[in-house]
């Protein structure tokens, strides 16, 4: 149906259909060409068509106007909600359907009064219409940014459940960063979750299934970090009862329950208080590599294998001593190392028990053996007990050389200035006894030497004069003659050079003043055990300066304990 307004069509809610004159100019302006029934048409006035309308039941034939031949062709409205209105001159449709086409030669407006651009589509705004923009193939995020509206209805992006169906995100360079599927959702790179506020920290949820609830586990980072914090998860499944430990470096492992790893193979321990550890009737064994117990500690008593057992100290000075407790009081009985030692000596103990009254002795070999002492007693016995006068110049003083005191005169002999070496000695000092050795010349050392007349441990003692306008120390020394050069001694077997071991020493400073007038002492307490068949000899040295002749007077005693 083809309708030509004069004016502006307007609807409303009133039953009239409101048409303004028809483009012809033999019509009058208040009459109307209408519809007349069985096909006929007629002028009639506004009013004539109002009151026709009422009396047919509110149903409206429409006109259809040819302008080229004048006629007008009329077809009945199935639409019992039509109001015209004659003055208004608009059309309202209030509801209903409206059968075949409608044509409109001019515009349409919306509720806002617009009629549009071209292309536009009228879209509903559910209590009006509105011309927009129609869908050309979606928006393009990479243009603007998308915003879904409304505050109540949810967005479902829904996919279907083939294994190709997924919706996916990628870099610049078409690498897939994000990509997710009906049965799971990849990242590739980092993934960051961000706290719900600037006080809160991120975290990742791990919902349990939908038939069970809505319950969830929940891995939150703290609100504050003083760094950033990187975990690596374990290699492997752990063994049942195990927890999660993570080294300072953030790498995880699965360690028995407890706490840190306390497994010393893997890591150092630190105490930070006293601990106890009970052990009852059990005990507790230290295993080598091959399972073998290399100690034990229990109650019925400890137990340490292998074939050498150390105690050592911290300090670089002092050696460590071994005390054994007594059972009834905090007093023990130490054996303790010398501080200074210039070789390892191990000693053998016997293989039984000593007589009563036996001394525990060496052999020069660090063999120990229970011996009878002379006299079949263990008290102190003097071996030897003479002066004498000690000369020295500055030659026989280089390299604080030693001299033998006694010699081929005899130990009281009043002069003693025999060299034991051309050279100098090879150790200076109080030396280490049963460790320290010199070379000698046989055949001055051995005419000052004397035998031990029982097995024990030697000790000098006595005092010395030292002479006037002299500083410096002096030393006494005690050495031992090899079994070999015994032997030569009885053989008559001459050899120019021999080695002695050190048995006892002693130092004795030389005073500020009045050097001639006031003895020092003589006392050494680092005696070597000897055995009633050595050979012993007797030797001075002094490591001060001498400028002239000078004469020392030592009373030496030397004595077996």
């Amino acid at each position: 149906m083809a309708i030509k307004f004069l004016s502006d069509v307007e609807t409303t809610s009133s039953s009239t259909l409101s048409i303004g004159q028809l483009d012809n100019p033999n019509l009058t302006p208040t009459e109307f060409l209408v519809a007349t029934g069985s096909g006929l048409v007629g002028f009639r006035t506004a009013a004539e068509i109002l009151s026709d309308i009422g009396s047919e039941n509110s149903y409206l034939q429409t006109l259809a106007f040819d302008t080229s031949t004048g006629i007008i062709t009329a077809s009945v409205l199935n639409e019992s909600d039509v109001t015209v209105d004659i003055d208004g001159r608009y059309l309202e449709l209030g509801g209903g359907t409206i059968t075949g086409n409608l044509v409109l030669d001019g515009t349409f407006a919306d509720s806002n009064g617009s009629v549009g651009t071209s292309g536009q589509v009228l879209s509903s705004t559910v209590t009006g219409t509105d011309w927009v923009d129609a869908a050309t193939g979606g928006t393009n995020i990479g243009n603007s940014n998308l915003t879904i509206s409304g505050t109540d209805t949810a967005r479902v992006l829904t996919l279907s459940t083939g294994t190709a169906s997924s919706f996916a995100i990628s870099d610049t360079s078409a690498n897939i960063v994000f990509r997710t599927t009906a049965s799971e959702t990849t990242v590739t790179g980092l993934l960051t979750t961000m706290g719900g506020n600037s006080a809160t920290g991120g975290s990742v949820l791990f919902k349990e299934g939908s038939n069970s609830g809505s319950n969830y586990i929940r891995l939150q980072a703290p609100a504050t970090l003083a760094a950033n914090n990187n975990y690596i998860l374990p290699t492997a499944y752990p063994t049942t009862g195990q927890v999660l430990s993570s080294t300072d470096a953030g790498v995880m492992s699965w360690v028995t329950a407890g706490g840190a790893d306390t497994n010393i193979a893997n890591t150092d321990l630190t105490a930070n208080a006293n601990r106890t550890l009970t052990l009852g009737a059990l005990s507790l064994k230290f295993l080598d590599g091959s399972a073998d117990v290399i100690a034990a500690i229990q109650a019925s008593g400890n137990e340490f294998f292998g074939t050498i057992f150390s105690i050592r100290t911290n300090s670089t000075t002092t050696a460590p001593t071994l005390r054994l407790s007594s059972g009834t009081s905090n007093s023990y009985t130490g054996i303790k190392s010398r501080d200074t030692l210039a070789n390892s000596t191990t000693y053998t103990l016997p293989s039984a028990d000593g007589a009563q009254g036996d001394v525990l002795a060496t052999n020069g070999s660090a063999e120990l053996s229970w011996l009878t002492p002379s006299g079949g007693s263990s008290s102190p016995t003097s071996v030897i007990n003479g002066g004498g006068r000690i000369t020295m110049t500055t030659s026989t003083d280089a390299n604080s050389r030693f001299i033998i005191m006694g010699g081929a005169q005899g130990f009281s002999y009043y002069i003693w200035s025999t060299l034991m070496y051309s050279s100098a000695p090879s150790f200076t000092g109080l030396g280490t006894p049963g460790t320290s050795t010199t070379l000698g010349n046989p055949y001055n050392a051995n005419n000052g030497t004397f035998k031990a007349n029982k097995a024990g441990v030697v000790q000098l003692t006595g005092t010395i004069e030292f002479p006037t306008g002299q500083t410096g120390t002096s030393y006494v020394y005690v050495f031992k003659l090899s079994s070999t050069l015994i032997s030569n001694m009885n053989t008559g077997t001459y050899t120019a050079s021999a080695t002695y071991t050190l048995v006892a020493s002693a130092a004795i400073t030389m005073p500020t003043s009045n050097p001639n007038l006031t003895p020092r002492i003589i006392e050494s307490k680092n005696g070597e055990t000897v055995s009633a068949s050595d050979y012993l000899v007797c030797a001075f040295a002094f490591s001060g300066t001498v400028t002239a002749t000078s004469y020392f007077y030592p009373n030496i005693n030397l004595i077996i304990l």
